[in-house]
């Protein structure tokens, strides 16, 4: 749900039109935001600024219609600031969230990455720098060398986040690679050549430079992953590849992208190549690729700080966060099939994402040391 649809639902909730189920939703997001005990983090909702904000509205309106506005103006605040969830249906009833101990705090990831050279040199990067610039030597992104410009074979490398890790790195090219948690970014590049080739295993937001190549025109830049082979000339978009996940999925921001399916001589039901336009995403599976429009927000959510959520199952959640916090999951008894969506910044402690799941009344949360139990 974007903006523009949640302020449609506002507008009806205001005005007495929605449906129960509608009102339970709104009303949810109203209480879940007022409430202190699971606001201490004033990161999260500054509730005193809210209650300011909402009452200084409420003075300019009739006393008849307080309640449903305090909850509607409180969740304006909250899609404002980018902090909510729901679940796609509401056929249940709407739950409380269980009580998490604060023992249990797992913290958010943060910048965490090795890079390996081709000789086998291993360094830690820096968790106080946000990226590494990589030409005929390696820097930091605030200029700081970590190898000098005499270090040989500096065309060749891999750079891996851990879970609960990120990375941006500039190639030797002058593209820009933001690395998701638990991801393997494999470069090799040779002067002269026509191509410019990265191997991806996990998630990766690539603004490819359009340098020239010695004497050759405009270089091509390919991703290659396990299932598809992304081509590329100055353009913006989002690889998620994960080898455990079962599709790839290709998100075109800007520019312009031609998508292969490697396997498209043994698939029946694959074409082979397919040319997307800004804002459609490829999505490849060991049976086909289909393309369709995209959800950008959702797609870059994580490169942006977010947890951004559309239609999407609790498994799929889960493994995100499993991902970024570094956790283990366990699922107790039936899962739920039920899709969610919403937004959360990814810098919250893991209970403040788990509260909020557990108040859409479609799941529950138990902590025992890194892992999370889901109970139905």
């Amino acid at each position: 749900m974007d903006k523009k649809h949640a302020e449609q639902l506002l507008k009806r909730y205001l005005e007495g039109r929605c449906s129960p189920e509608e009102q339970r939703l709104v009303e949810l997001w109203y209480h879940e935001l007022l409430d202190s005990e699971k606001q201490r983090d004033k990161t999260v909702i500054d509730e005193d600024r809210l209650k300011e904000h909402v009452w200084r509205s409420i003075r300019k309106r009739r006393s008849a219609h307080l309640p449903r506005f305090v909850a509607a103006a409180a969740v304006l605040f909250a899609i404002a600031t980018g902090i909510y969830l729901y679940r796609y249906k509401t056929s249940q009833d709407l739950g409380e969230a269980t009580t998490l101990p604060a023992s249990a705090t797992i913290q958010p990831g943060g910048n965490r990455a090795m890079l390996t050279l081709a000789d086998g040199t291993q360094i830690d990067l820096d968790e106080n720098q946000a990226g590494i610039v990589i030409d005929t030597g390696i820097a930091y992104l605030d200029g700081s060398m970590i190898q000098r410009p005499e270090r040989p074979d500096m065309r060749r490398f891999a750079i891996a986040t851990p879970r609960g890790g990120q990375y941006r790195v500039v190639l030797p090219d002058g593209t820009n690679a933001w690395l998701n948690a638990a991801t393997t970014l494999e470069f090799e590049s040779r002067p002269g050549e026509s191509e410019r080739v990265v191997t991806l295993n996990g998630e990766a937001y690539f603004e490819v430079s359009s340098r020239q190549g010695n004497g050759l025109g405009k270089t091509t830049f390919k991703v290659k992953t396990g299932r598809q082979e992304v081509t590329v000339l100055g353009t913006g978009f989002n690889v998620s590849a994960y080898e455990e996940s079962p599709q790839t999925v290709t998100t075109l921001v800007q520019g312009r992208v031609r998508v292969a399916d490697i396997h498209a001589g043994s698939n029946e039901h694959s074409t082979g190549t397919w040319v997307l336009e800004p804002g459609f995403q490829a999505v490849t599976t060991a049976q086909y690729t289909q393309t369709s429009a995209a959800n950008l927000e959702s797609a870059i959510g994580w490169k942006n700080g977010d947890f951004v959520f559309d239609g999407s199952s609790i498994q799929e959640i889960m493994q995100q966060l499993s991902r970024w916090y570094d956790i283990d999951i366990q699922y107790h008894g039936a899962v739920t099939t039920e899709a969610f969506g919403g937004k959360i910044a990814r810098t919250k402690d893991i209970r403040d994402v788990l509260r909020v799941l557990e108040l859409t009344g479609g799941v529950k949360f138990a902590i025992e040391n890194r892992t999370i139990i889901v109970n139905p």
